[in-house]
C-alpha cells in the first residue's frame, strides 16, 4: 500500500514540475489500493467461512438454501468488483509510472513503459536506472507565456528566453524581503 502511495508523490511531483499541474495520483492510487485490499479480504475470509468442512456449509441448519445463493451471488459480485478495480489501479499505475519515466528520461519513456507491462519484475530496475538522473527541465510551453515560475529552470535554446519584464525579471542581490 505505501509503495503505491509513494509512487503516486513521485509521479505528482514530477507532474508539478514539469508540466505545472497538480495531480492527484498518491490519493488515487491509495484509495483503489485500500479498496481492492480489504474487498480481498472480505471475499477471502467469508468464502473461507462458508465453504469449511470439505465443501459443506458451515451453517447448513439455520440457512435457507436461496439464502446461501444470494450469498454466493454477492460474492462473485465482490469478487468481479475486485477485478475492475485491479484493472483500474493498474491503469492509474502505469499513467503514473509513464508520468515518472517521461520526467527523467523522454527518448526510453515510452520503452520502459511497454517493459514495465509486460515484464512487471522491470519496474524497480528501471527506477534504480533513473534514480541519479536530474529531473528534466519544464516544457515552456505548459507555462503562462511561455515563461516557468520563478526558482524553475528554463531549457536553453534558440528562442526560448522570454524578454526580462518586471513580473520575471529576479534580481537575488535587491530583495526587499531581506
Amino acid at each position: 500500500i505505501f509503495n503505491t502511495y509513494i509512487l503516486g508523490k513521485i509521479a505528482d511531483d514530477v507532474n508539478f514540475c514539469r508540466r505545472n499541474k497538480r495531480t492527484k495520483y498518491s490519493g488515487i492510487l491509495l484509495g483503489l489500493t485500500i479498496a481492492v485490499t480489504v474487498l480481498s479480504l472480505v471475499v477471502g475470509i467469508v468464502s473461507a467461512c462458508l465453504f469449511l468442512n470439505g465443501g459443506d456449509f458451515y451453517f447448513t441448519q439455520d440457512v435457507l438454501p436461496g439464502d446461501v445463493m444470494l450469498l454466493v451471488f454477492l460474492l462473485f459480485a465482490c469478487g468481479s468488483l475486485v477485478s475492475v478495480l485491479s484493472i483500474v489501479l493498474e491503469v492509474f499505475l502505469f499513467i503514473a509510472l509513464y508520468r515518472i519515466y517521461y520526467g527523467y528520461d523522454q527518448m526510453n519513456a515510452t520503452l520502459y513503459e511497454v517493459l514495465s507491462i509486460l515484464f512487471s519484475f522491470m519496474t524497480p530496475i528501471f527506477l534504480f536506472i533513473l534514480r541519479n538522473r536530474p529531473l528534466l527541465p519544464p516544457d515552456p510551453r505548459t507555462f503562462a507565456g511561455g515563461v516557468p515560475p520563478m526558482g524553475m529552470t528554463q531549457p536553453a535554446g534558440e528562442g526560448m528566453t522570454p524578454p526580462v519584464t518586471a513580473e520575471n525579471n529576479f534580481d537575488p542581490t535587491n530583495r526587499k524581503d531581506v
